[in-house]
């Protein structure tokens, strides 16, 4: 016997790739649709994908953490600090100063961390001190 997946509010997007409506809202989280058996019985996911719609904050949570980690890769990269995503491209424009400061976060991260001086284990202990503070 299949099991009943619990209702969802309707929405349906693009998460998993497809240029086709390829994700749906079951009880606040989303199943791939592509991602089922021969008779089209749905595969418990993979991992847990809030819904945009019903589970908003759980989801611009993620997005904010993959935002403020394509900001690091992206001072890497050699890009400017802007975020480069217009707030018009968004699907939720609310969302944009959360992604803005979460973009430049990352990149103001790598900045720090890739212009710091190294200090080695062995530096540390020859001194017995660390940026000025006891070790």
């Amino acid at each position: 016997m299949t099991e009943r997946l619990p209702d969802g509010c309707g929405y349906e997007g693009y998460e998993f790739g497809a240029t086709y409506l390829d994700s749906q809202c079951f009880g606040g989280r989303l199943y791939d649709m592509d991602n089922c058996d021969g008779e089209g019985n749905l595969y418990e996911p993979g991992a847990y994908i809030p819904c945009p719609q019903c589970n908003h904050e759980q989801a611009l949570a993620g997005w904010v953490e993959e935002t403020e980690e394509e900001g690091y890769v992206a001072y890497e990269d050699g890009k400017p600090c802007s975020f480069p995503i217009p707030i018009e491209k968004l699907k939720y424009p609310n969302d944009y100063d959360a992604l803005k400061a979460a973009w430049e976060s990352g990149w103001k991260l790598a900045a720090k961390e890739k212009q710091a001086p190294f200090v080695t284990a062995s530096a540390v202990s020859e001194t017995g001190r660390r940026g000025g503070r006891e070790a």
